[in-house]
């Protein structure tokens, strides 16, 4: 074992005598990249690009039941004393461009009035709403062609509900997923509202079904004064006029 031992000893001392240079032993890992935030917003003829055309809207009138509303150059939500006054407004978007393994971080939505809204001296709160298809037994996925009694104009929303009250109060999920108020100020105005969105209910989208959103009023059933809020469609000819999704995800 000696002549081991003095070999040692010999190398060690040549090592140290190399003068400036150093030895240094191997790397360790490399840890974690930071988060990687990208925002991502959706707007039909503007973003991601000219091409997208993914965001589709329509709205629903109480009073023309059965008569789809899509082809009208605005979107309605009414309120007033009976139910026959009442309308609400539908909006889903495509949101293919989201990777599916992302995390959803934030997510809002962008609508703009037009200046045929119309509100008296009080107040309305306009609450936005999940459409859940998970709330329905058979699914109903609507289309642009979806009437307040049915998703399709041919199926009925009560095959899936099992809802036959006239009010449709079982379309959406409740409590309101957040909430504008709407004034006098609006009215004859064409003015941009923000909405949030939680971020599990764009993650459920990019995941599993989409079925959207509904604008409703928070006073549907409160005998509230006569009113209506106009929002711009899908398909205005002013293309920045048109409902925005933005979504920031890592």
């Amino acid at each position: 074992m000696k002549p081991k031992i003095i070999h040692l000893v010999l190398t060690a001392a040549i090592f140290s005598g190399c003068g400036n240079k150093t030895v240094t032993g191997p790397q360790g890992p490399k840890g974690d990249p930071g988060p990687n935030t990208i925002q991502l917003s959706l707007q039909n003829g503007v973003f991601p690009s000219a091409s997208y055309a993914g965001e589709i809207d329509t709205w629903l009138s109480a009073t023309s039941a059965s008569a789809p509303q899509n082809a009208t150059s605005y979107r309605r939500v009414s309120v007033g004393s009976t139910i026959a006054g009442y309308d609400r407004v539908l909006v889903k978007f495509d949101v293919n461009a989201i990777p599916v393994n992302a995390t959803i971080e934030t997510a809002r939505l962008l609508v703009t009035t037009e200046s045929s809204t119309s509100l008296g001296s009080s107040s309305v709160t306009l609450g936005l709403h999940d459409m859940n298809p998970a709330l329905y037994t058979g699914g109903c996925i609507w289309n642009i062609n979806a009437t307040w009694s049915s998703y399709n104009n041919a199926t009925g929303w009560n095959n899936c509900t099992d809802d036959s009250s006239v009010s449709q109060t079982s379309l959406y999920q409740t409590p309101a997923l957040s909430t504008a108020v709407f004034n006098s100020t609006f009215t004859g105005t064409s003015k941009v509202v923000e909405y949030s969105i939680p971020a599990t209910v764009v993650q459920g989208w990019v995941s599993g079904t989409n079925n959207g959103l509904i604008l409703v009023s928070e006073g549907e059933f409160q005998n509230v004064p006569s009113a209506n809020v106009d929002f711009y469609p899908y398909n205005d000819s002013t293309a920045t006029n048109r409902p925005e999704l933005i979504v920031t995800y890592e």
